[in-house]
Protein backbone atom coordinates (compact mmCIF):
# COMPACT_ATOMS: atom_id res chain seq x y z
CA UNK A 1 0.00 0.00 0.00
CA UNK A 2 2.79 2.39 0.85
CA UNK A 3 4.74 1.74 -2.35
CA UNK A 4 1.59 2.13 -4.46
CA UNK A 5 1.25 5.74 -3.31
CA UNK A 6 4.43 6.71 -5.14
CA UNK A 7 3.60 4.93 -8.41
CA UNK A 8 1.50 6.29 -11.30
CA UNK A 9 -2.27 6.21 -10.67
CA UNK A 10 -3.44 8.16 -13.72
CA UNK A 11 -1.36 7.31 -16.78
CA UNK A 12 -2.76 9.98 -19.09
CA UNK A 13 -1.63 12.75 -16.73
CA UNK A 14 1.34 10.86 -15.23
CA UNK A 15 0.17 11.59 -11.68
CA UNK A 16 1.03 9.59 -8.60
CA UNK A 17 -1.29 9.36 -5.61
CA UNK A 18 1.00 11.62 -3.61
CA UNK A 19 0.48 14.30 -6.27
CA UNK A 20 -3.33 13.98 -6.23
CA UNK A 21 -5.52 15.73 -3.69
CA UNK A 22 -7.58 13.70 -1.23
CA UNK A 23 -10.73 14.79 -3.12
CA UNK A 24 -9.94 12.25 -5.85
CA UNK A 25 -11.70 9.56 -3.79
CA UNK A 26 -15.09 11.25 -4.14
CA UNK A 27 -14.84 13.89 -6.90
CA UNK A 28 -12.94 14.02 -10.18
CA UNK A 29 -11.52 17.51 -9.81
CA UNK A 30 -9.15 17.39 -12.80
CA UNK A 31 -11.88 18.25 -15.32
CA UNK A 32 -12.69 21.66 -16.70
CA UNK A 33 -15.61 21.57 -19.08
CA UNK A 34 -14.99 18.75 -21.50
CA UNK A 35 -11.22 18.54 -21.32
CA UNK A 36 -8.74 17.40 -18.72
CA UNK A 37 -6.48 19.99 -17.12
CA UNK A 38 -3.51 19.57 -14.90
CA UNK A 39 -3.85 21.34 -11.57
CA UNK A 40 -0.94 22.24 -9.34
CA UNK A 41 0.31 19.33 -7.32
CA UNK A 42 -1.20 18.73 -3.91
CA UNK A 43 0.73 19.30 -0.72
CA UNK A 44 1.98 16.06 0.77
CA UNK A 45 -0.12 16.26 3.94
CA UNK A 46 -3.35 16.85 1.98
CA UNK A 47 -2.63 14.35 -0.77
CA UNK A 48 -4.48 11.13 -1.34
CA UNK A 49 -1.18 9.31 -0.98
CA UNK A 50 -0.88 10.17 2.69
CA UNK A 51 -4.10 8.22 3.29
CA UNK A 52 -2.67 5.06 1.74
CA UNK A 53 0.63 5.54 3.56
CA UNK A 54 -1.21 5.89 6.88
CA UNK A 55 -3.27 2.77 6.13
CA UNK A 56 -0.04 0.88 5.40
CA UNK A 57 1.49 2.04 8.69
CA UNK A 58 -1.69 1.09 10.57
CA UNK A 59 -1.59 -2.36 8.95
CA UNK A 60 2.02 -2.85 10.08
CA UNK A 61 1.28 -1.63 13.60
CA UNK A 62 -1.80 -3.87 13.70
CA UNK A 63 0.39 -6.93 13.31
CA UNK A 64 1.94 -6.16 16.69
CA UNK A 65 -1.44 -6.34 18.41
CA UNK A 66 -2.85 -9.55 19.80
CA UNK A 67 -5.73 -10.19 17.42
CA UNK A 68 -4.91 -8.59 14.02
CA UNK A 69 -8.25 -6.81 13.56
CA UNK A 70 -6.50 -3.47 12.94
CA UNK A 71 -4.54 -4.95 10.04
CA UNK A 72 -7.71 -6.37 8.52
CA UNK A 73 -9.50 -3.02 8.93
CA UNK A 74 -6.61 -1.15 7.27
CA UNK A 75 -6.63 -3.62 4.39
CA UNK A 76 -10.38 -3.27 3.92
CA UNK A 77 -10.15 0.52 3.96
CA UNK A 78 -7.35 0.42 1.38
CA UNK A 79 -9.49 -1.73 -0.92
CA UNK A 80 -12.45 0.62 -0.45
CA UNK A 81 -10.21 3.60 -1.30
CA UNK A 82 -8.97 1.92 -4.48
CA UNK A 83 -12.53 1.05 -5.54
CA UNK A 84 -13.69 4.63 -4.86
CA UNK A 85 -10.80 5.97 -6.93
CA UNK A 86 -11.62 3.68 -9.87
CA UNK A 87 -15.34 4.52 -9.74
CA UNK A 88 -14.65 8.26 -9.63
CA UNK A 89 -12.04 8.10 -12.41
CA UNK A 90 -14.28 5.94 -14.60
CA UNK A 91 -17.25 8.27 -14.15
CA UNK A 92 -15.25 11.44 -14.81
CA UNK A 93 -17.03 14.03 -16.94
CA UNK A 94 -14.25 14.29 -19.54
CA UNK A 95 -14.47 13.65 -23.26
CA UNK A 96 -11.89 10.91 -23.74
CA UNK A 97 -13.40 8.72 -21.02
CA UNK A 98 -10.72 7.07 -18.83
CA UNK A 99 -10.41 3.37 -19.60
CA UNK A 100 -9.47 0.92 -16.88
CA UNK A 101 -6.71 -0.92 -18.74
CA UNK A 102 -5.20 2.09 -20.46
CA UNK A 103 -5.47 5.00 -18.03
CA UNK A 104 -5.39 3.44 -14.56
CA UNK A 105 -1.77 3.06 -13.50
CA UNK A 106 0.25 0.43 -11.68
CA UNK A 107 -0.09 2.20 -8.31
CA UNK A 108 -3.79 1.28 -8.17
CA UNK A 109 -3.01 -2.40 -8.61
CA UNK A 110 -0.15 -2.37 -6.10
CA UNK A 111 -2.30 -0.64 -3.48
CA UNK A 112 -5.15 -3.09 -4.07
CA UNK A 113 -2.81 -6.07 -3.72
CA UNK A 114 -1.35 -4.47 -0.58
CA UNK A 115 -4.85 -4.27 0.90
CA UNK A 116 -5.52 -7.92 0.11
CA UNK A 117 -2.19 -8.93 1.65
CA UNK A 118 -2.97 -6.86 4.75
CA UNK A 119 -6.31 -8.65 5.15
CA UNK A 120 -4.64 -12.04 4.71
CA UNK A 121 -1.86 -11.09 7.11
CA UNK A 122 -4.32 -9.95 9.77
CA UNK A 123 -6.38 -13.13 9.48
CA UNK A 124 -3.33 -15.40 9.55
CA UNK A 125 -1.86 -13.46 12.47
CA UNK A 126 -5.04 -13.80 14.51
CA UNK A 127 -5.36 -17.51 13.72
CA UNK A 128 -1.74 -18.23 14.65
CA UNK A 129 -1.95 -16.27 17.90
CA UNK A 130 -5.12 -18.06 18.97
CA UNK A 131 -3.25 -21.32 18.68
CA UNK A 132 -0.70 -20.20 21.32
Amino acid sequence: MIAGSFLIWLRRLHLTLVELNHRIFYKYYLASGSRTVTLPHSKFLTSAGILMILLGVIAIVGLALRNGWLTVAAGLLAIVAVILFVVVAKGAPVHPQPRLRKDIGLGVLISFIGGVIAIAGGVVDSVLRRGD
